[in-house]
């Protein structure tokens, strides 16, 4: 769990996969905004949802409920 109070960028991938995520966190009452980020990994742009840092384990928990990958997580 993160010892800050900022955001964290969870990277999904595709675009539609972000948009999924984000209307997944959504029905979880999870407030989240759908961003383009370069990946931490070098490998180019990846699409992903901004969330509280505060909300990260309940995130995880919806996305993995939903069946949703999440490559990485990077704090902000």
């Amino acid at each position: 769990m993160p010892h800050n109070n900022g955001t964290v960028f969870v990277a999904i991938g595709s675009l539609t996969q972000a948009m999924r995520a984000q209307e997944a966190l959504s029905r979880a009452a999870i407030p989240s905004t759908v961003k383009k980020s370069a990946s931490a990994r070098g490998h180019g742009c990846v699409h992903g949802v901004q969330i509280s840092a505060l909300q990260e384990n309940n995130a995880m928990q919806v996305l993995y409920a939903h069946k949703i990958h999440v490559r990485e997580r990077i704090s902000e």
